[in-house]
């Protein structure tokens, strides 16, 4: 589990002097410290604020336990709002992405090989929100 990437995080992680990543690091090993957060699928793409009311957990309290200091309100803002998403590669939601079609094309090294197949794109869909996601490989 993590933190999903936005400009929030981004403001947040500058106004503490951290790393995007090591934000985030903190935030999710805190989060599991107080048992707010559940890596499950039903759990990512939820606010941190969406967290704390599930859990009667108060938002400034985990921003405290996080960085030993009260937020201010701009920083409470932006971290009430950060998204917790799962490991894997869908931008949407952190879950894993499956190849759904794909164009090949085929490349004879020399015509006394086999011939080989590469990769100019493919489709792929998050098998836990649907998000669908194209990419066009160069050639």
């Amino acid at each position: 589990m993590k933190i999903k990437e936005s400009k929030e995080l981004k403001k947040l992680s500058e106004s503490l002097k951290l790393t995007e990543g090591e934000n985030s690091e903190i935030i999710i090993n805190k989060g599991f410290e107080v048992e707010l957060f559940v890596d499950s699928p039903e759990c990512w793409d939820v606010s941190i604020i969406e967290h704390c009311v599930s859990s009667e957990n108060h938002s400034s309290d985990l921003f405290k336990r996080c960085f030993d200091v009260y937020p201010s309100s701009t920083q409470w803002a932006w971290f009430r709002s950060l998204k917790t998403i799962g490991d894997g590669d869908c931008p949407e939601c952190g879950g894993n992405l499956e190849i759904v079609d794909h164009n090949y094309k085929m490349v004879r090294r020399d015509w006394d090989s086999e011939p080989e197949y590469e990769t100019i794109s493919k489709d792929e869909e998050c098998t836990n929100c649907g998000k669908r996601v194209f990419t066009g490989i160069d050639d």
